[in-house]
């Protein structure tokens, strides 16, 4: 698989490694280039193209999120890149890097969720989301026919068409929040959670009541990231109104600065336990 890096042929042993997860149909390796600039001169990191993504080749054995985070997992041993690793990711990368955590809890040493995909969302939020947005319909129903439409839609390349319909058939029968609200608790790590809150949408969409059910799934997303992090130390939750959903292109130095305190709290737990 095709990645980038920075700081790796300096990183001392036992260090964390900053590992980047890239959104739905992005290409990690290019995707978190803004930060690198900020990080390259106290950190190591890395960031990749899933198969598929960018330069990364197709796989079609990959059906499951499982898939995914093996790949991953893989990828590290191959280029030899140890834990403990601080993971970063963006969009559906937030859930990849939380199921990441519950396959090897032990190789993560901190999280930082930039606006992420709610993975908890559960059916009865959902419900209350329909109820609140007047819109008879919640967050979790427009996922599978947005995928299926890419996955039919002969223009488009068949690497995007088949990620789309791996997507979908995941989401179709449920099995995507049946895994994920079956994980166990996380580790106490420090996790920070960057949260776009009434972040813009385009006017075009104000008709299919995507801004409806946005305001109305937000108290839902401070309510289940909140709870995800309730007993973890040098954690926190930051909520910034009106950013977009890529934070991390839109304001790069403020990512860099809470991945710079993660580290630093990092460091510091390791100095207490000398």
């Amino acid at each position: 698989m095709s990645f980038t890096s920075f700081g790796l042929a300096n990183r001392r042993s036992g260090e964390p490694v900053v590992v980047f997860e890239a959104g739905f149909g992005v290409t990690g390796a290019l995707d978190f280039t803004r930060l690198y600039p900020g990080l390259s001169n106290s950190a190591a990191g890395i960031g990749y193209d899933r198969n598929g993504e960018g330069e990364s080749d197709e796989d079609s054995t990959i059906v499951t999120d499982n898939d995914i985070v093996l790949r991953l997992h893989l990828l590290l041993k191959k280029v030899h890149v140890p834990p403990p690793y601080l993971l970063v990711g963006h969009s559906m990368g937030g859930a990849y890097i939380r199921l990441f955590t519950s396959m090897y809890p032990n190789e993560v040493a901190g999280l930082l969720f930039i606006d992420a995909a709610d993975f908890m969302l559960t059916d009865q939020q959902d419900e209350q989301i329909k109820i609140l947005s007047k819109t008879g319909q919640g967050s979790k129903a427009w996922v599978v026919p947005a995928m299926d439409a890419q996955a039919r839609d002969t223009t488009l390349s068949p690497r995007i068409r088949h990620r789309s319909d791996r997507l979908a058939n995941f989401f179709r029968n449920g099995d995507f929040w049946k895994l994920y609200c079956s994980l166990p608790p996380l580790p106490d790590i420090p996790v920070g959670v960057l949260a776009a809150y009434h972040k813009p949408v385009d006017s075009s969409s104000t008709n299919a009541g995507v801004v409806a059910r946005l305001r109305a799934g937000e108290h839902f997303y401070m309510e289940n990231f909140t709870e995800l992090i309730r007993n973890n130390h040098n954690s926190f939750v930051m909520l910034l109104p009106h950013y977009s959903h890529s934070i991390h292109t839109q304001d790069p130095e403020l990512v860099v600065t809470v991945i710079k305190r993660l580290l630093h709290s990092l460091a510091k737990a390791k100095d207490l336990k000398k």
